[in-house]
């Protein structure tokens, strides 16, 4: 897990809450609900009940990342939804090796079912997946300066 956190670190993610617990048939249903009437969502089900699962609440660390070279501009980071979605690579991690080798699901992900990482599609989903595990809704205090 450890490789985990060095690669959310090194990739500018913060975790803003984390939770390890075995999910709940609810809980497994809200999260692959479109995927209930598939043939392989028994097998999702089973893993994802099995052992511990570990639900992270990623914020960007920054806003922006510096300038790779002197003179150009800070990079401003995408969204941690996108950004998430990319580190953890293809859904089936033989894919992911191909493409992505050195992407989560690539170096930790055994097949299509059990490829160690789920990523919100999108805000929306992140709101509702952060809601069925009643985490809180990230927000920074404003920063206030003096005059």
């Amino acid at each position: 897990m450890e490789q985990v956190y060095d690669k959310l670190r090194d990739n500018h993610f913060e975790i803003f809450h984390e939770v390890r617990k075995i999910l709940t048939p609810e809980e497994v249903l809200n999260l692959f609900y479109k995927y209930r009437n598939a043939s392989f969502y028994a097998d999702i089900e089973e893993h994802m009940m099995t052992a511990e699962s570990v639900i992270l609440l990623l914020v960007n660390a920054r806003e922006t990342i510096p300038a790779e070279n002197e003179g150009d501009e800070e990079v401003k980071l995408e969204s941690p939804v996108t950004r998430w979605k990319k580190l953890i690579g293809n859904k089936t991690p033989e894919e992911a090796k191909g493409e992505e080798p050195e992407s989560l699901r690539a170096l930790f992900g055994v097949d299509a079912v059990k490829n160690a990482f789920h990523g919100s599609d999108d805000a929306k989903d992140a709101n509702k997946e952060r809601d069925i595990f009643l985490l809180p809704i990230p927000e920074r205090p404003p920063v206030f300066e003096f005059m």
